[in-house]
This record gives C-alpha cells, sequence and structure tokens, in this order.
C-alpha cells in the first residue's frame, strides 16, 4: 500500500471509532495492528 492510501485508511478508521464509540473491538484491533505495523 501506498502512504496515501494508508492515511485515508487511518482517518476512515478514526471515523470508525468515533461512531461506534470504541465499542467495536475488531475495528480497535484493526486500529491497532495498523498503528503498529505501519
Amino acid at each position: 500500500m501506498e502512504k496515501n492510501n494508508r492515511k485515508e485508511a487511518r482517518s476512515y478508521l478514526q471515523k470508525a471509532l468515533v461512531l461506534t464509540n470504541a465499542e467495536n473491538h475488531e475495528i480497535i484491533r484493526c486500529y491497532g495492528l495498523c498503528e503498529y505495523w505501519y
């Protein structure tokens, strides 16, 4: 993935976290993995 795509995906994940009030553990897990790997 290009850096641009990563930034976009990250912003979508952040929006998703806000929308679900961080209740969705899958999203949190994905976000954590993204933060860790990239």
